[in-house]
Parts: C-alpha cells; sequence; structure tokens
C-alpha cells in the first residue's frame, strides 16, 4: 500500500511540475519583450513591375533563404534575414520593429587577366509593425502582425550604379513553439505586398513595385 501511494505521489509532482513549467514558459504578457532573428530560412515567390511611360515589365523569381541574403539583383528587397525587437505594452498586445542589412560582392579572373570585382548590392530595410498574440497552449500561440516595410537597395561597381527604394504593406501570421523557458522558434507566411517605389540606373528612372509572399522562420527569445 505505501508502494502504491509514493507511487501516485511520484506521478501527481511530476504532472504538477510539467504544469508549472508550461506556465512559466507563457508568452507575450504586458511588459515582455522579445528580440528575434527573423527569417532564417524560408522561401519566398517574388513579383516586380516596372514601368515607364506606357510600356512596363514584370519579372518572377522563387527565392530560396537559408541564413543569407538572396539579394542578387535588383530584385529581391524583403526576405532575408533581419533583426527584430518587439514590446507588449499590454497583454498580448504588442509594438516593434525590424531591421536588416545584406550585401552581396565578388570577383572573376581568368587565366588571361587579372582578377576583377563584380558589381556589389547592398540593401537596407526598416519594418515598423503591429501584432496581437493569441495563447493557443502554454507553449503554442498565433501572433498575426501588422506594418510597414520600407527598403533601399543600391548596386555600385561593376555596371555603374543603380538603386531601388520600395514600400509595401507587411502582413504575418506567426505561429510561435515555445519549447523552453525565453527561448521561441516560428514559423508561418509573410505577405509585403508593394505600395510604391522607384528605381534608377543613372540613366533612367521607373516606377518599381515589389510583392513578395512565402514561409519564413525565425528564433526568439522574450524577457
Amino acid at each position: 500500500m505505501s508502494a502504491r501511494i509514493a507511487g501516485l505521489t511520484l506521478i501527481v509532482a511530476v504532472a504538477l511540475s510539467a504544469r508549472v513549467g508550461a506556465q512559466d514558459a507563457s508568452f507575450a504578457r504586458r511588459g515582455d519583450t522579445a528580440l528575434g532573428i527573423e527569417r532564417l530560412l524560408g522561401v519566398t515567390w517574388t513579383h516586380a513591375r516596372t514601368s515607364n511611360g506606357g510600356s512596363s515589365e514584370s519579372e518572377n523569381v522563387v527565392s530560396i533563404t537559408r541564413v543569407t541574403s538572396p539579394v542578387s539583383a535588383l530584385l529581391s528587397t524583403y526576405s532575408y534575414p533581419r533583426l527584430g525587437l518587439d514590446y507588449f505594452f499590454a497583454d498580448a498586445v504588442s509594438v516593434g520593429i525590424a531591421a536588416g542589412y545584406a550585401q552581396t560582392t565578388g570577383s572573376k579572373s581568368s587565366s588571361s587577366s587579372s582578377s576583377s570585382d563584380l558589381a556589389s548590392f547592398h540593401s537596407l530595410l526598416l519594418a515598423p509593425r503591429f501584432g496581437y498574440a493569441h495563447a493557443l497552449d502554454p507553449l503554442l500561440a498565433l501572433w498575426p502582425r501588422i506594418g510597414a516595410t520600407y527598403a533601399h537597395v543600391w548596386r555600385s561597381g561593376l555596371g555603374g550604379s543603380a538603386t531601388l527604394d520600395q514600400l509595401a504593406l507587411t502582413l504575418e501570421v506567426i505561429l510561435l513553439i515555445k519549447p523552453f523557458s525565453h527561448v521561441c522558434l516560428s514559423v508561418g507566411p509573410a505577405l509585403d505586398l508593394g505600395l510604391a517605389g522607384s528605381s534608377s540606373n543613372g540613366f533612367r528612372s521607373n516606377d518599381t513595385t515589389t510583392t513578395e509572399i512565402g514561409l519564413q522562420t525565425a528564433l526568439l527569445v522574450d524577457f
């Protein structure tokens, strides 16, 4: 009998410990801050439309991000790793901003000539946003966010200079998974809907808008 009582006591203690651990893993309380490395891994479809006068053209690109930048031309502008910071000023309600910088450089050489630098591409973005986190479980939550993203891309070196400025409405629906206290993994769809933009190569300026939609992941810590 005493052995059964001891066994039941142990089971109850383990269950209570797991419950307390799950409660400690809660997220999005008033005063919480989330710091994350976003869009680490993902797949993105990009649509860019350029117009000048009565003519226009469009391009479609699919890119895969693996902790690197897909910015290899003046086209893919939003989907590369960035640092995000969000503050919950009320339970479940957040305000935040993400910022990112990407650079692509290279060189070429041949047996008959010395090496030379290729064009360099640089991209800078800022993305303020609001969000609302809804707990599904002590370890799971949905965190929809809405905001705007401004991206500035420029090229220098081989081929001359060129610039691209873009403004997009950004919508994200994030599934948060919190396996450990203060650590979250996230996955979900992201839409950057192009609202306005322009591009220039030093000789000609165009109206250019870029829209991207994809599936993205992130790693976050909260404190």
